[in-house]
């Protein structure tokens, strides 16, 4: 059997490759929609804990905890969105050959 009229053993194997890179893709971009709805929580608390910071309070231990938090939460969501792209731009151009 021949492979370059689509009979044979990997016939399906294109298939596959697209279906696994937009099953990567969804799941991508649900994890990134996830941070970026526990990003704004964040951005939120990392504003009042920086509020309590500048007025100088006695004890800021938790207030910087909560910053770097938000800060690690934030760098996870700019790392989960490059990823999300790339896969956006790896399909767009299967799609496209």
């Amino acid at each position: 059997m021949d492979n370059k009229n689509g009979h044979g053993k990997n016939s399906h194997q294109p298939d596959n490759n697209k279906t696994t890179l937009i099953r990567k893709l969804r799941l991508s971009a649900t994890i990134t929609t996830i941070l970026g709805l526990i990003s704004v929580i964040a951005m939120i608390l990392l504003y009042l804990a920086l509020a309590d910071i500048a007025h100088t309070g006695e004890d800021l231990s938790l207030e910087w905890h909560i910053a770097g938090v938000c800060m690690i939460i934030l760098g996870a969501l700019i790392i989960s969105t490059f990823i999300t792209l790339s896969l956006l731009f790896k399909t767009y151009s299967y799609n496209n050959n």
